[in-house]
């Protein structure tokens, strides 16, 4: 069987929802063709999707060192290694892409999430907006760009940018968990939990959205204990709600990100709650 077959053969089982036959079909081919770069490609999209990333960054290692030229390997190989915290390495291949290719809508918006991950916020903000200009309706960078504004403290304009967002991808949970962020910056509690538990209908294995949610309550648990005379039950019901977001947080999330916050903050509730008594 010649590649094209094998690719064709598990392209063909995965438009059926086969994904673990189409995983066999690509690991036997690479077995009979171990060069073959789109092989190594494909299977390796395969792992990024399963949130294989070691994996998916080993096949695509190999593959961009065959194919160095090819546009999408490199720009799924510079995103394993973002995912995998190799932003130095992601960036090389990034800005090798963009050398080749300076309006790849795909290079520019990872680029800009190294920069953001960074703490490079106004070379972010300007790789964003230039990705925008090409391509103004494209819900990924809209919700990129809505993030990193977040981040800088441009919560109006953030909000602006994840409204539009949201009416180009209503259902996006990713849009959704931001918009929900950007509003509990904005002190905006209910409109913010609204659009969560939106988001928790639609993929409630999300551990963001549980962190979120989390956040939403104790930030309105912070305000509301500083209120004089401060409402004891309304106090103990923002504390509970906070509590069981965070520990689902904790229960399903696959990575540690935001694990030393929601402890800390699990331990302060449960100080204030014994000190209430």
């Amino acid at each position: 069987m010649i590649p094209e077959n094998i690719l064709d053969n598990a392209a063909s089982l995965l438009e059926n929802g086969d994904r673990a036959a189409a995983r066999d079909a690509l690991t036997e081919g690479l077995l009979q063709f171990p060069e073959e770069p789109r092989i190594l490609n494909n299977l390796a999209v395969l792992c990024l999707e399963e949130d294989s990333m070691d994996e998916a960054a080993s096949l695509l290692s190999r593959a961009h060192n065959i194919a160095p030229d090819d546009h999408s390997i490199a720009c799924n190989y510079g995103y394993a290694l973002l995912s995998l915290g190799d932003t130095a390495e992601a960036r090389n291949v990034f800005e090798s892409v963009l050398k080749r290719k300076p309006d790849s809508i795909e290079a520019l918006n990872h680029l800009a999430l190294v920069d953001t991950i960074e703490g490079r916020y106004a070379e972010a903000v300007e790789l964003f907006e230039k990705s925008l200009a090409l391509a103004p309706t494209d819900v990924r960078l809209l919700n990129n760009y809505g993030a990193t504004l977040r981040k800088t403290g441009r919560f109006a304009q953030a909000l602006k940018v994840l409204e539009k967002a949201r009416r180009l991808a209503p259902n996006d949970v990713e849009v959704l968990s931001n918009l929900g962020a950007t509003l509990i910056r904005l002190h905006r509690f209910e409109d913010a939990e609204e659009h969560l538990n939106r988001a928790r209908e639609i993929d409630p294995e999300d551990a963001l959205l549980y962190y979120h949610l989390g956040c939403r309550f104790r930030e309105e648990w912070v305000e509301a204990r500083a209120e004089k005379p401060a409402n004891r039950g309304h106090l103990s019901d923002l504390m509970l709600r906070a509590e069981e977001n965070f520990r689902k947080y904790l229960e399903v999330s696959r990575d540690s990100l935001y694990a030393d916050y929601v402890n800390a903050w699990l331990d302060e509730l449960e100080n204030a709650r014994k000190a209430m008594v």
